[in-house]
């Protein structure tokens, strides 16, 4: 049985299955909102309006940011590390050890 720093099976098999999983207590609730913050201001630069969602049908495969801001630091926390690792395997995720590597 699968037993991982963070996440259980099922969170493993929910992320197979959807593509996603809730990593509870992360990062804090005020990191995440400045981050969510910032991601709409770059959004709203390429004409993605938050409260318009006639705006949001364009399909973007990235935003060509940098997240090494003070913004997304907060985020980058040892328990997503942990989770993410959960996910790929212990030692194989690039971005462990280097700052907001997972964008």
């Amino acid at each position: 049985m699968f037993t991982g720093r963070v996440l259980s099976q099922n969170d493993i098999e929910q992320f197979i299955e959807l593509g996603w999983v809730k990593v509870p207590q992360a990062f804090e609730r005020e990191a995440a909102l400045k981050a969510q913050n910032f991601l709409w201001k770059q959004l709203e630069k390429r004409g993605v309006e938050r409260l318009d969602r006639t705006t949001w049908t364009e399909p973007m495969l990235r935003l060509n940011e940098n997240y090494d801001t003070e913004e997304f630091r907060p985020c980058d926390s040892e328990r997503l590390s942990d989770a993410i690792e959960d996910l790929v395997g212990t030692g194989r995720w690039v971005g462990r050890g280097i700052p907001n590597r997972w964008g």
